[in-house]
């Protein structure tokens, strides 16, 4: 079994278990769950314990999808929300914004200490087995359960190809004699509670994964212009109630993404390699330039057309193969934006792969952030707390044309934000929790032993 997790106190203290609550419900914060800012201060994260309550009404809520779903929440609970609040009264949040469900993927390499995965001559079908039973019963079962149908189920369970009851474990590049890439889907349209779960059981990956492949220089990995990444799913239907509001996340996006990636160490996805995560501006200087017209010094516009953005993005302008920039193959297409809006918007997600496109890929309206280096635990809960923030500023912001949203969306489309306090200051994000090595100095993200830089 993999042993207990290092983490930042900003994520939890110990010890640590989970009661039924309703979500959003957490019992006031003892003083325990105060932020320590010192970078020297770590505590040790437990298993975690989900118990049920002995009050009915507390067991379980009714979701939009119209199932009931056990309700469960660490306790302590985390000392922050991962939602935005909206409304504060004396400097207390009397009123968050409408949680957006989340799912996120994360894809990783075995290290040479994980014996089960790396043996030699290991094949695909018996890698994957090995893996998700691995994950199972030491990252899933981190978190235990008393009674054991307390939470939600998905939380609990894997499969190779369920992602919408389990989570989902899969062999994301299985090529033998090259490192297998493995990816862990968490379950779909996670809720608030539930998300915090799912961030503490990733915590347990460190101890035998890596977004680094072991036994590989930068030179000689397989894949360095296929690198894993991050991928975060933000339910964003709430932008539709106007094209001014996702027009405006795109461009906030865009406008800040450099400095994000370099406060949270991410640089795998650089030079070639950024092809499968690229941003507007490289990927269609076309597409920029549209959005850019939506918005203007003084305020809002429309461009003269006033045509559905969804509409826009499927003319062949803007769309085929010819006039979007990339590698041009049969999976490039809007999917490999840094924000993907195919989930969202009626676009095809790529240039000719069916099994990308509806009906098996439904429209789930959501966002997908995909920019970010493979992550868990704590960072990974700083990542996710900045994009559901930011999606919940844009469908809250009133629309005014002096207002923030406008303010931080407006820009030349050139000159890229150097630092990220404006951003932060308007999601109500303490920018100290934000600790660049609190990214590049977890375990999960520092490079093997075994596995020298390019320069050594």
């Amino acid at each position: 079994m993999l042993s207990k997790i290092l983490l930042g106190t900003s994520l939890l203290a110990s010890p640590v278990n989970a009661a039924w609550i309703r979500d959003g419900d957490a019992p006031p914060m003892s003083p325990v769950h105060k932020h320590v800012s010192s970078l020297s201060q770590r505590t040790w994260l437990p298993t975690a314990t989900v118990s049920s309550s002995s009050s009915l009404h507390e067991r379980s809520e009714k979701h939009p999808d119209g199932h009931q779903r056990k309700t469960c929440l660490l306790d302590p609970p985390p000392p922050t929300k991962l939602s935005m609040c909206i409304d504060k009264q004396g400097g207390v949040c009397v009123k968050e914004a409408e949680w957006l469900n989340v799912s996120f993927e994360i894809e990783m390499y075995a290290l040479e200490s994980n014996t089960e995965l790396k043996e030699k001559g290991l094949e695909p079908n018996d890698a994957l087995k090995k893996g998700m039973a691995q994950f199972k019963a030491e990252i899933l079962g981190s978190v235990t359960r008393d009674p054991p149908d307390s939470c939600n189920d998905a939380l609990f369970d894997v499969h190779s190809d369920d992602d919408e009851h389990s989570w989902m474990w899969e062999l994301e590049k299985h090529e033998i004699d090259k490192p297998y890439m493995m990816e862990a889907s968490s379950p779909q349209a996670m809720t608030q509670n539930e998300t915090e779960i799912a961030i503490t059981q990733t915590s347990k990956l460190q101890n035998g994964f890596s977004k680094y492949p072991s036994g590989y220089t930068d030179k000689s990995n397989p894949w360095e212009k296929d690198p894993p990444g991050l991928h975060v799913h933000v339910a964003s239907k709430c932008l539709l109630q106007d094209v001014k509001r996702i027009v405006a996340v795109l461009l906030i996006w865009e406008r800040f993404d450099s400095a994000i990636y370099k406060l949270t160490g991410s640089t795998l996805h650089e030079g070639e390699a950024g092809l499968k995560a690229a941003p507007i501006s490289e990927k269609s200087p076309k597409l920029l330039a549209h959005l850019l017209s939506y918005i203007t010094k003084d305020g809002w516009s429309s461009p003269s057309d006033d045509e559905a953005l969804g509409d826009y993005l499927n003319k062949p302008a803007v769309s085929s193969r010819s006039n979007m920039h990339g590698d041009k193959e049969d999976a490039d297409g809007f999917r490999r934006f840094e924000v993907n809006v195919c989930h969202l918007l009626h676009v095809k997600c790529a240039h000719d792969l069916p099994e990308k496109e509806a009906p098996q890929v439904p429209k789930f309206g959501a966002l997908e952030f995909r920019g970010f280096d493979p992550i868990i635990g704590e960072p990974l809960r700083l990542i996710i707390m900045l994009v559901v923030r930011l999606v919940q500023f844009g469908c809250n912001s009133p629309l005014t044309d002096d207002g923030l949203l406008h303010k931080l969306a407006y820009w030349d489309g050139e000159n890229e934000a150097e630092e990220v306090k404006p951003l932060f200051d308007a999601l109500d994000i303490p920018f100290e929790s934000f600790h660049k090595k609190l990214f590049t100095e977890a375990k999960f993200a520092k490079r093997p032993k075994d596995q020298p830089n390019k320069e050594e």
